[in-house]
């Protein structure tokens, strides 16, 4: 108990009345290890994507995850391939360590390149759904009211946090030219056919021609036209910032298809859990917005 509570993660008053912190609640909730909670509160606002992923690696939830001898040919080559395309954080030196394994392993994944190795395939799927439980929690934890009052310059850790868990619940990075992946019935085969077509991000898809997307993927209709109608029930939003004064500015948010979505309820393709962020900073870090849409 007294661990707990030099941790933060409960309170004891002098009667021994024991009440959990957010900390805590939030560490019970998504069932993490004390160490792993430890980790993300020591979290200080300045995290790149890259240092996140690190600390996502170095939790005890992935601690059974050991680095096998026959794995380190493939993992060498996933981190650093002059032949091949490779993972978007490259470590130095060779794969020798666990979390170097697991920091490899989430980015092929998340970069859609292919993992040889059989076991290692499998064992990819238990390491993402590990990975995305806790970027649930850092998400949670990072974007509390009561941490960002008391700390402001948090705009790095909160931004990169959400773009993380973005990018691992989708098994995509934020940038990647793969993103009809997320789509109903497209796999690596057809997402890797449109993106090699330039069909590169979902307004590209909508405004092509649905025997155009057919003749790409080699499939007859009316593939092209389900493809479109599952990009057009995605919600289209429209950003406008406007300067009121040298120290304020107005910052709008317009669901442009809003019509559309309302028609079509039973059929959204982002679904129940889709949820946008507006985040606002400045160039000291500070976090100047931070707002959550369901």
């Amino acid at each position: 108990m007294n661990g707990l509570a030099s941790s933060g993660l409960i309170t004891m008053d002098e009667v021994s009345c024991i009440e959990s912190t957010e900390a805590g609640r939030l560490m019970s909730v998504f069932y993490l290890d004390l160490e792993t909670m430890k980790q993300i509160m020591k979290i200080n606002g300045t995290e790149s994507l890259e240092r996140l992923l690190v600390l996502i690696c170095e939790s005890h939830e992935l601690a059974d995850m050991h680095l096998r001898v026959d794995e380190r040919r493939c993992l060498n080559l996933l981190n650093r391939n002059n032949a091949a395309a490779t993972i978007r954080f490259p470590m130095k030196g060779k794969i020798s360590t666990r979390q170097m394994k697991l920091n490899c392993v989430i980015q092929a994944v998340l970069g859609c390149l292919s993992i040889p190795d059989p076991s290692l395939n499998q064992e990819a799927m238990k390491i993402m759904r590990i990975a995305d439980r806790i970027c649930k929690c850092l998400v949670t934890y990072v974007t509390r009211p009561d941490l960002i009052s008391q700390q402001s310059q948090f705009f790095s850790a909160v931004l990169n946090s959400i773009v993380l868990a973005k990018c691992v619940a989708a098994h995509l990075w934020e940038n990647s030219p793969f993103v009809s992946k997320q789509l109903k019935g497209i796999g690596p085969t057809f997402s890797t056919l449109l993106a090699s077509a330039g069909k590169i991000n979902f307004m590209l898809l909508e405004e092509s021609h649905p025997r155009d997307l057919e003749r790409i993927m080699n499939k007859g209709a009316p593939a092209g036209n389900v493809l479109r109608k599952q990009v057009s029930l995605l919600p289209k939003y429209q950003l406008t910032m406007i300067p009121v004064d040298e120290k304020t500015v107005t910052v709008q948010l317009v669901l442009l298809n809003k019509s559309h979505l309302a028609e079509n309820m039973d059929n959204l393709t982002a679904g129940d859990s889709h949820k946008s962020y507006i985040i606002v900073g400045d160039s000291n870090n500070n976090l100047l917005l931070l707002a959550a849409f369901k």
